[in-house]
This record gives C-alpha cells, structure tokens and sequence, in this order.
C-alpha cells in the first residue's frame, strides 16, 4: 500500500512542478536528486568510505552546475578531466589493495559522470521551448511503458528476455512496454502538439519505451553486481532515486536530443 500511495503524491508533484513551478527551481530540484543518486550508487560501489561519497557528491553539485548555467565544451571536458584527476589521487592513500583502489577509481568516475550527465540532460530539457510537452512525453512513454510491461509480462510472459541480470523481466513484457510507450506518445502529442504526425509519435513512443527498458536493465545490472536489492531507502516503497527514475534517465536524453527535430 505504502508503495502504490506514495507513487501516487510523486506523480501529483510531479505535474504540479512541471505545470506551475519556475523553471530554475525545477532545475535545483534535479540537481539535488542527482547528488542523491550520486551517493547512493557510491553506497554501493565503494562500500564504507564516507569520503569517497562526500568527494563524488561535491564532484556532482559542481557537475550539475556546469550542465545548468554553461554546458559548454571547455567547461565539460574540465569538469571531467577534474572527476578522473580526483577519482586517482584519492586512492594514493589508504592502505587498501591496489585491486580495490582500481575498482574504487573506477566506480567513482562512472558514479559521478553517471549522475552528472544523466539527470543534467533531464535539466537541459527545460531549456527548450517546449519543455511542459518534453517532460509529459518522457514521463507517460516511460512510465505507461513500464505498465504495460508489468502487465503484459505478468499475463502472458513466457521468455526471459534478460534471464541473469533480471529474471522478471520477459520479451512479451517487452512488448507491452512498446505498446504502451506508443499508447503514451500519441495521447500526449494530441494534448500538446496534434500538429506533429500520428506515425512520427507512434515512433517515438516506441523508442522511448526500449530505451527505459535498457535503463531498467542497467539499473538491475548495477545492483545485481553489487549484491543489493534497492540503491536506497528514501522513497517508501520504491527504494531509492536510482530504483525510481532508473529508465527516465535513459530516455530524458534522447528526447532532449530530437527536441531539436519534433
């Protein structure tokens, strides 16, 4: 119950925040999931090293920053070059194994860039004129995917389609997930933009929904690897900010990238 409530308030605040708030509080509110996220997925990755989390969580704020207010290609590549510098000299000290140091630098630059241009993509979404029709789309192709996944996977799902990273997870459920991402476009590009075509929205859904599938997958391949079943608690019901908006940060940039062609 406590799962099925809450999701219920996140989606309300959801559309209230996308409807009425400015856009530059939007903006502070991603980035604030992204050092969630940041701290979660070093939780599990780099187990028991508050240090290592508070360096990656400062690299992400500074990060979410530079994907806000510049996104150019001097202040990106700057902000990587300072990510893989610290993610080094961090493991010069402390008495460790050099194989944990490696895993260590690894996994703290794939967290933080993960984090960072992620969730950065679903804030450089509101940039764009058309961000309340962006976001609405992104969301439904997502979410009613993964329902009709759920669904379909649970009535008819027979053949797994990721057998060792998810076990559930089924090529009929796949199938939902497209026609359910297909379903989400097309209501939302009639209530936003009935001047784009049909087929093109059909089309877009159904990306949309394979790349949350994909997100999902690799959510699951994270946590699987690390022997854990949530990324967090913060969310009754859900898990953590990783758990829920796992497929969203896969399809938030691609439909950051052809909001430039819809």
């Amino acid at each position: 119950m406590a799962r099925y409530i809450t999701g219920v308030l996140m989606a309300v605040g959801v559309v209230l925040l996308i409807l009425y708030a400015p856009v530059i509080y939007i903006k502070g509110f991603v980035v604030l999931l992204s050092l969630v996220a940041c701290w979660e997925f070093l939780s599990i990755a780099v187990k028991g090293s508050v240090s290592v989390r508070a360096a990656g969580v400062l690299c992400a704020l500074v990060g979410g920053i530079v994907m806000i207010f510049s996104r150019e290609l001097q202040s990106v590549l700057l902000f990587v070059y300072v990510v893989i510098f610290i993610a080094f000299v961090m493991q010069f000290f402390g008495g460790e194994s050099t194989d944990e140091k490696i895993k260590r630098t690894a996994f703290f630059v794939l967290a933080v860039l993960y984090s960072v241009f992620l969730f950065g993509f679903i804030a450089a979404i509101f940039d764009r004129p058309d961000y309340r029709f962006l976001c609405f789309l992104a969301i439904a192709c997502t979410y009613l995917g993964d329902t009709g996944a759920y669904f379909t996977g649970r009535a008819f799902g027979r053949h797994k389609l990721a057998r060792v990273i998810s076990p559930g997870k089924t090529v009929e459920g796949a199938f939902g997930a497209v026609a359910g991402g297909m379903v989400a476009a097309v209501i939302v590009g009639l209530l936003f933009r009935p001047e784009v075509h049909v087929a093109m929205m059909v089309g877009i859904g159904a990306v949309i929904a394979v790349l949350g599938i994909l997100g999902d997958l690799a959510e699951s391949l994270l946590k699987r690897g690390f022997g854990v079943k949530d990324s967090g608690t913060i969310i009754p019901g859900h898990g953590g900010i990783l758990d829920r908006l796992d497929s969203l940060l896969f399809t938030a940039p691609f439909v950051y990238f052809i909001s430039y062609y819809v």
